[in-house]
């Protein structure tokens, strides 16, 4: 067991930490991707406000701070963060949880219509759910978006394939809804 307690987070007599004081400290404890995932679940969940988490990360060096600017809300896995982060920072525009009429929320679109859907298997393991996610690519599909579905392990352990397929499509411009051409129908 490794307990952490630095020299700013205040002494409690009480047996646990409020969670601004906690989220703090595992901030400083985690690898940069891993603190942005744990503030970004936190605002999801409701446990805290943006300004709780300007409480939280203010006694923190600036390093640290920084990583409240790249929090997501409406985030609501680890996956979600890992791509949108780094796709943010190769300069992609990436928006999350967004609704789209014929298949109602998806993960993330990057530009108009690529969509990236992020999917642990501990959500997405039945009959139901495998068939919901395919009726949910179809529908996509048909309504002009292009589909990448990744898997937790494709994400956590081969991000840099995953990147490199993203970053094609991208290159390729297939992010993009077609230009019509003046006159066209």
């Amino acid at each position: 067991m490794c307990i952490h307690r630095p020299e700013w987070a205040p002494t409690r007599l009480a047996a646990r930490d409020d969670i601004v004081v906690a989220l703090a400290v595992a901030t400083c404890c985690q690898p940069p991707i891993d603190a942005i995932a744990t503030l970004d679940s936190a605002l999801n969940q409701g446990l805290v406000s943006r300004a709780d988490l300007a409480v939280a990360l203010a006694p923190l060096p600036a390093k640290y701070r920084r990583l409240g600017d790249l929090t997501d809300g409406t985030a609501q896995s680890g996956l979600e963060t890992k791509a949108r982060v780094s796709l943010r920072t190769r300069n992609i525009r990436v928006r999350t949880q967004v609704w789209i009429a014929e298949a109602g929320r998806v993960d993330t679109v990057i530009g108009d219509c690529l969509v990236l859907e992020l999917d642990g298997y501990a959500f997405h393991s039945g009959r139901r759910e495998f068939e919901e996610d395919r009726r949910r690519d179809l529908a996509l599909t048909r309504a002009g978006f292009r589909v990448v579905r990744l898997s937790y392990d494709q994400v956590m352990n081969d991000w840099e394939a995953c990147e490199e397929v993203i970053l094609g499509l991208v290159r390729a411009r297939k992010h993009l809804w077609p230009r019509r051409s003046v006159g066209s129908a």
